[in-house]
């Protein structure tokens, strides 16, 4: 019985161990994607094809767009969501989470240091 219990205890121990293991992953894949977000700050945008960028008005004061890549540092995926907010006149990166709007003009490279390093 006692054997029984070691074992689920340690079972139980590495779940943990391992779900720890994912968020810190997780949090250095966002490292990660957030350091070539900075790096590609240079994109060029006149190489965007008009059928590349999508839209969506479906709320009131806010506009969303969508831009699909095709060159640089993110070949064939997308580039993120701007959330453009017509009342202020201001714009947020939604990329990563659309409920924690990042302004646009405060994600520098102190940002990425503050988070990541």
């Amino acid at each position: 019985m006692k054997f029984v219990f070691f074992l689920f205890t340690l079972f139980l121990i590495s779940g943990c161990k391992a779900e720890s293991s994912k968020i810190a992953y997780d949090q250095k894949k966002q490292c990660k994607n957030d350091l070539m977000l900075i790096a590609s700050k240079n994109f060029d945008f006149n190489g965007i094809n008009k059928d590349d960028i999508i839209f969506d008005f479906s709320e009131k004061d806010f506009i969303k767009i969508f831009v699909k890549s095709k060159s640089g540092v993110n070949n064939g995926a997308t580039f993120g969501w701007i959330r453009i907010d017509r009342k202020d006149n201001k714009l947020y990166d939604i990329t990563y989470d659309e409920e924690n709007n990042i302004p646009m003009n405060l994600f520098d490279k102190k940002d990425y240091i503050r988070k990541c390093l």
